[in-house]
């Protein structure tokens, strides 16, 4: 266990160190923090803390709860200025905020120049043996959800330029897993996915997607004008839940393909997979 005083330690003694971290995030605790860690933790922890690089607790869950509206807000903005939207909570940052999962909550979303990061919950032995051989959706089960107790899993947004909602520890040796129900990147927002197998099963990419080398994505349907970039394995699968039984992937902005795209469950069901913009292998 971390208690919240040492983490801020250590942080601020990092603050006063040279520094070659990249990508945003800076330092990651393997530790789970003590207790609940709340969003009034959150804004505490950034209001104490001088360094200037994401803070990622990778086996800790942060809880969407304040001591003025307690539960109620189903919400939660990560950003940079606090807002005023009704049934929200708001985490304002320095640079960024990360967490295993996030409770109470049916949306999160990084805004303002931000990054957040969600890692998911560490592979197991069994897990690994499994790893991007799997199609079917109990592979992510409610206790590796993203939001776990959100009604039908949840929504995960990346808004504005510059803002980055990260899956995956960059630093972890073993690989983590977790999914959601949809995603949203606009206005410039960033999705990236690292280090383990994913689940996102509506993806509304208007800004850019990012899936590095250790990671695999599993989608069951895309859309949007933004960009790809896949270094890893990007999934598209049949949504058997469809109305009509197929579903269509309309890539419809850049997307450069270095690893592998896997159409092959989702056409074998009658899909239809389509790709507007500039596709580069």
């Amino acid at each position: 266990m971390v208690l919240k005083e040492a983490a801020i330690a250590a942080t601020n003694r990092l603050h006063t160190s040279p520094s070659k971290l990249t990508n945003g995030v800076g330092v990651e605790f393997s530790g789970e923090i003590e207790g609940e860690f709340t969003v009034d933790d959150a804004n505490q922890f950034q209001n104490d803390s001088r360094y200037n690089h994401a803070v990622v607790f990778s086996e800790t869950s942060l809880y969407n709860k304040t001591d003025a509206s307690g539960s109620t807000n189903k919400k939660v903005i990560l950003t940079g200025t606090k807002g005023s939207a009704g049934g929200t909570n708001y985490i304002t940052a320095n640079t960024g905020f990360g967490f295993s999962n996030v409770f109470n909550a049916s949306l999160v979303e990084v805004a303002g120049g931000k990054r957040f990061v969600l890692t998911g919950k560490e592979m197991s032995p069994a897990d690994l043996g499994h790893i991007h051989q799997t199609r079917d959706s109990s592979f992510f089960s409610d206790d590796a959800a993203l939001l776990p107790d959100a009604n039908g899993g949840g929504i995960l947004k990346a808004n504005g330029s510059g803002s980055v909602f990260s899956l995956g520890s960059q630093y972890a040796n073993t690989p983590r897993k977790g999914w959601a129900d949809k995603f949203e990147t606009t206005s410039q927002g960033k999705l990236e996915v690292r280090n383990g197998e994913f689940a996102l099963w509506s993806i509304a990419n208007n800004g850019s997607t990012e899936i590095f080398v250790d990671a695999y994505l599993h989608s069951r349907g895309i859309s949007g004008v933004g960009s790809w970039k896949n270094d890893g394995t990007l999934y598209l699968e049949d949504n058997a839940a469809s109305v009509t039984g197929q579903n269509t992937f309309s890539i419809a902005g850049n997307f450069i393909n270095s690893g592998v795209l896997d159409a092959s469950d989702a056409v074998k069901n009658g899909v239809t997979v389509a790709s507007g913009g500039n596709a580069d292998q």
